[in-house]
């Protein structure tokens, strides 16, 4: 039998699939918020994309996402840095890849896909992403809360994080490849926003509340 521990991080961790689609009313939700519009997917392919403009397979503008500038690649197309990202997320591919010795592997972890977005918000980029609820997990508290275990310090702020941490009251309802609807995603998601917060001084915690697509 497994430990409790190790229980519930198969619950909040539990993926085989790492190409289920987004409801569009999600997407949609999100893109209305900015004048400009959501300019980029950022991890997607021909099929699933949810915006003209991506990056994934069949891409013209690059097929890792996780090796492109976002932020140089969307001052060249001369549009606002603003993207979308649902990642490929799938520890049990990873855990192949790995074994195999294939470094895509890196790609199917969350905490990969988290560190990317801060590094790019930190630049001038911002992402609304979908993630899995997890804030007992060390990506989580480093990446959306900005806080990490120091082992010179002990606990503290790491510096600035994600601006908003949307947690949604329900379970997400995501479309299986083809788009025809599957049940409810085994974990909690949450809408995480990172964003640069010109202007803003000092340590940040981001904004927590609740927030629906439906």
């Amino acid at each position: 039998m497994a430990s409790p521990k190790r229980h519930d991080l198969q619950i909040i961790h539990s993926s085989e699939e790492s190409d289920w689609r987004t409801p569009e009313p999600l997407v949609a939700a999100l893109n209305k918020e900015e004048y400009d519009g959501i300019a980029i997917d950022l991890a997607a392919d021909s099929q699933n994309r949810k915006f003209p403009i991506w990056l994934g397979p069949g891409s013209p503008h690059g097929e890792d996402a996780l090796a492109v500038d976002w932020l140089a690649l969307l001052a060249r197309l001369d549009l606002v840095p603003i993207g979308f990202l649902n990642m490929p997320f799938s520890r049990k591919k990873a855990r192949e890849l790995k074994k195999a010795g294939d470094p895509r592997w890196r790609a199917y972890m969350v905490e990969t896909w988290a560190e990317k977005c801060w590094q790019e918000s930190q630049r001038g980029f911002t992402i609304y992403a979908v993630m899995p609820f997890a804030p007992q997990t060390d990506w989580y508290r480093k990446y959306v809360y900005g806080h990490e275990n120091r082992e010179s310090m002990g606990q503290g702020w790491a510096g600035h994080a994600a601006m908003q941490e949307r947690r949604l009251p329900h379970r997400i309802s995501f479309l299986r490849p083809d788009g025809s609807p599957a049940e409810n995603a085994g974990v909690n998601s949450v809408i995480v926003v990172w964003t640069p917060m010109t202007g803003v001084v000092g340590p940040w915690q981001p904004h927590s509340y609740y927030w629906s697509y439906r």
